[in-house]
């Protein structure tokens, strides 16, 4: 239930002094939260997957709503998806290459 909240200050315009510019800082933050603009995240995976074509209507289904960022298709089939821990372990009987670590939103 921890959380962060990722903030900016544009350098120029009006200077506001440390005890405005706190003051607005927390105004934004309030803001953020009561407007419900949280996005929750979750450790993931960027992974690259080759499968054959008889295989894709079953790799869409586990994917399902899985943030697919390309897809190619040549004498086999390669997508870069973004997958959770649980996606992963569904797609073990194929061909995966994990690029990175990845933090991606929580679609529960």
């Amino acid at each position: 239930t921890g959380g962060v909240l990722v903030g900016g200050e544009i350098v120029g315009g009006t200077k506001l002094g440390t005890g405005l510019l706190t003051r607005a800082y927390a105004e934004v933050a309030r803001n953020v939260i009561n407007k419900n603009n949280i996005i929750y995240l979750v450790k993931g995976y960027n992974i690259t997957i080759t499968f054959d074509y008889n295989s894709i209507k079953d790799i869409d289904y586990i994917l399902g709503s899985s943030k697919v960022l390309s897809k190619s298709f040549d004498h086999i089939i390669t997508y870069n998806v973004l997958v959770t821990k649980e996606i992963l372990d569904r797609l073990s009987n194929y061909n995966i290459i994990i690029n990175n670590e990845v933090y991606i939103e929580d679609n529960n």
